[in-house]
């Protein structure tokens, strides 16, 4: 004997003093969502299907409005993501992975600027870093790991010229870069495969002027 089936546009489960606690019903353009209700009928969650097909998990604080946001591309060769998002709605924080993509976390200020981000990849151009944004939105500092083994931190300042540089290089040696505000290298200081030190002097105009080192090391 056949199961009896039951169709409807949508449906409600509703408590016994007559409040929605739940409903799941179709949405535009082939999307379907079930919002689940707090006993004061404040939906705070919701678990869905967009019209793209991407699977949508919302988390809402007590006046409704989605903090947190899980979601799953259509596609494997997409990019499932996790925002944090602010009681006035503004996106936060931002966990990140995808084909192509750096593999980490993205954080904004109040003001919806990018200040931060913390990832590795996308390999094969890139490892691990970290970056940094002023409150003007102008990229000030990076540090972080190469595929070639090198490390190093960079600072530039709010035009975004870079000023400074410290690295490792995958030869162990370690160097020191000073860059005036027209992007001209200026200064060099550091160690070479051999064991000797150099500094090293340019002018504005990019003219090396001067150099002092110390002898390589002995066997």
């Amino acid at each position: 004997m056949a199961e009896p089936v039951v169709k409807a546009s949508a449906f409600e489960l509703v408590d016994d003093a007559g409040r929605v606690r739940a409903r799941l019903a179709p949405g535009e353009e082939g999307a379907v969502a079930l919002d689940l209700a707090g006993t004061d009928g404040t939906i705070r969650l919701t678990v869905g299907l967009g019209p793209d097909g991407s699977a949508i998990v919302g988390l809402r604080d007590g006046d409704g409005t989605v903090r947190a946001l899980l979601t799953a591309p259509p596609k494997a060769s997409g990019s499932p993501s996790l925002d944090l998002i602010d009681r006035e709605g503004r996106q936060r924080v931002s966990v990140l992975e995808g084909e192509g993509l750096p593999t980490g976390l993205a954080i904004w200020d109040d003001s919806g600027r990018h200040r931060a981000v913390l990832a590795h990849g996308p390999a094969p151009d890139r490892d691990a870093s970290a970056e940094f944004w002023d409150t003007e939105g102008h990229y000030r500092v990076g540090l972080g790991t190469w595929p070639d083994g090198s490390t190093g931190v960079e600072l530039l300042d709010d035009r975004g010229n870079v000023r400074g540089r410290l690295g490792e290089r995958p030869d162990r040696t370690i160097c020191i870069e000073e860059w005036d505000a027209a992007g001209q290298l200026r200064a060099r200081f550091g160690d070479r495969p051999d064991g000797s030190f150099t500094v090293d002097f340019w002018d504005r105009d990019g003219t090396y002027r001067h150099g002092i080192g110390s002898l390589p090391t002995r066997e």
